[in-house]
């Protein structure tokens, strides 16, 4: 998308994709995510073989301070919230 419509930035990624979010963060570039300012995103655990955990080191690890809350009312559901710290 970045490429596509020649962005430079992004202030503010919002993800609701019901499970596909895994899939979507681990295959963006270094690059792409350097550009993203804030994320917020609904996970979904048990969807894949993937969790709410592996994403928040994901973007940890490339530089993003990351809050999760999970859902009282949905144990596999949750929310996640990061911020470009670079």
């Amino acid at each position: 998308m970045f490429t596509r419509l020649k962005l430079t930035h992004c202030d503010f990624l919002k993800i609701d994709c019901e499970g596909a979010e895994y899939e979507i963060m681990f295959h963006a570039t270094a690059d792409t995510l350097r550009r993203i300012r804030h994320i917020s995103m609904e996970y979904h655990d048990g969807v894949t073989s993937h969790s709410h955990g592996e994403l928040r080191a994901f973007l940890e690890k490339h530089g993003f301070r990351v809050q999760v809350h999970g859902n009282a009312a949905h144990r596999n559901l949750g929310y996640l919230y990061a911020t470009n710290a670079g």
